[in-house]
């Protein structure tokens, strides 16, 4: 077995080629495979394909040298402007600007949950389908023990690390904190008729009486896993939504909304 071994070794220092040891279930890669000298491991701050940081799409903030944030929905604009123009204002779809989006697990009752609600200047609500906003910063109720904390993209490493510290320092206690800021494109739904499309791809009640402003759920839209935040100031204003849906999902779900909105549309 030892001379097809090293023939093995021989051909694959001649291709550049990588050689796999250990036996079944345990096999450890010693090399880049052949070709893929140039896919070394992304360090931040460098600019990958097209301009991206790392090749990927650009929706953390930046690091040094990296470019604007890309998002999944920046070809939409104009159809959004659209839709505005073509009901009168009466429902208005637009793309947030990225935001940092960090989601924090822990013990609601413990101390790290509490040591990380002092760093978001305000406790981490527990009432279920609730959120809170300490200045410009919103902290949404995913679950009993899951939150999502959006901010500005330029807080984006600060607050990471911020949140991180104030967990880390606990032993007798558990959280996990991780940066989430590129897996929801956000998308603001506004005006008069902003319910009535929702409603048509969600089932929960969505009236203010029952979903007022503040108010968020984890829930699905369109057959997309989304959360709803209600963004109304108070419950008389005009209806004012925030979605979040996952990047993969958001030109679906973009789609969607403006097909599903085509009856509101003036006919000229």
């Amino acid at each position: 077995m030892a001379e097809p071994m090293r023939a093995r070794a021989a051909a694959a220092g001649e291709t550049g080629g990588a050689e796999d040891t250990g036996g079944a279930g345990a096999r450890t890669r010693t090399g880049p495979p052949a070709g893929d000298a140039a896919q070394s491991t992304p360090v931040p701050g460098e600019t990958g394909p097209a301009g991206s940081p790392n090749g990927d799409t650009p929706l953390s903030a930046p690091f040094p040298g990296e470019s604007a944030p890309v998002t999944p929905l920046a070809g939409h604009a104009a159809r959004f402007a659209g839709l505005g123009a073509a009901t009168g204002s009466a429902l208005r779809v637009a793309e947030q600007p990225v935001r940092t989006q960090l989601t924090v697990r822990a013990d609601p009752g413990g101390p790290a949950a509490a040591a990380i609600g002092r760093v978001l200047g305000s406790a981490l609500p527990t009432a279920a389908t609730t959120a809170v906003r300490t200045g410009d910063r919103r902290v949404l109720w995913l679950g009993p023990d899951e939150w999502l904390v959006t901010a500005p993209l330029e807080q984006r490493l600060r607050l990471e690390a911020d949140l991180r510290a104030a967990a880390d320092g606990l032993a007798d206690d558990w959280a996990c904190v991780v940066d989430a800021s590129g897996q929801h494109a956000v998308l603001s739904i506004a005006g008069p008729l902003a319910r009535d499309l929702l409603a048509k791809g969600c089932a929960i009640d969505l009236h203010p009486r029952a979903f007022g402003p503040g108010r968020c759920a984890r829930t699905w839209l369109a057959r997309a896993q989304a959360v709803i935040l209600n963004d109304a100031e108070n419950a008389g204003d005009e209806p004012a939504y925030t979605v979040l849906v996952r990047s993969s999902y958001a030109r679906y779900l973009a789609d969607w909304l403006l097909d599903a909105s085509a009856e509101w549309k003036r006919r000229s």
